[in-house]
């Protein structure tokens, strides 16, 4: 395991996840504060809340659970290459999400079938 002190069997422990929970924690810097907080008080009541901590903690996490695989190299490739795709992410954040899935989405369209599939297509074909 790439952290002192514990080995592949303590994932089977209740007591040694927790002392790796506790490490975690730990390990959060002062700027973290608001992340640490959200682990720590239990006050939510709403499952966006949940979502909203857990989504702010899983950098932490992900860099925290490749040192103890020691996988950090291929964590890092792996952050390039979902990097690359930054466009993409940005199209289907902006364009699919704000446009294609809505109720009211391509009821404004006259043209043919033939015809949207040519300008996905040509648009797809640009990114």
């Amino acid at each position: 395991m790439g952290i002192a002190g514990f080995r592949f069997s303590d994932l089977f422990a209740p007591e040694r996840l927790k002392d790796l929970f506790n490490l975690w924690l730990g390990e959060l810097s002062p700027d973290d504060a608001k992340i640490y907080a959200a682990w720590c008080d239990g006050t939510y009541t709403k499952p966006e809340e949940v979502s909203t901590a857990i989504l702010a903690a899983a950098p932490y996490v992900s860099r925290f659970i490749a040192r103890l695989f020691q996988v950090e190299k291929e964590m890092a490739e792996l952050e390039a290459e979902v990097k690359d795709r930054t466009p993409l992410w940005g199209f289907k954040s902006d364009f699919a999400k704000k446009r294609v899935l809505k109720d009211s989405a391509g009821k404004a369209w006259k043209g043919t079938f033939a015809e949207a599939a040519a300008i996905a297509t040509a648009a797809i074909t640009a990114m």
